[in-house]
């Protein structure tokens, strides 16, 4: 089976962790990609090619709906 390449954008450690262990627990083979702020997601997003985003909404600086905006107008 084909892993499924997931990017999670989330800055909260615990509910991170949370997200990653439900994730582990899925039995789906995927290979993840962590990031603690929209920033760091933006500045690694060409680099990256991902089937799936788990994207927080609200944190600090730029939000989850900024930074979605930014990469839908991105294509």
């Amino acid at each position: 089976m084909v892993p499924l390449y997931i990017a999670v954008c989330e800055d909260q450690p615990q509910e991170r962790e949370a997200l990653l262990e439900m994730l582990g627990k899925s039995g789906f083979p995927c290979v993840l990609t962590v990031f603690d702020n929209a920033e760091a997601l933006l500045a690694a997003w060409e680099s990256h090619t991902f089937d799936l985003l788990l994207m927080d909404i609200y944190m600090d600086g730029m939000t989850g709906v900024e930074t979605v905006k930014l990469l839908r107008d991105r294509g």
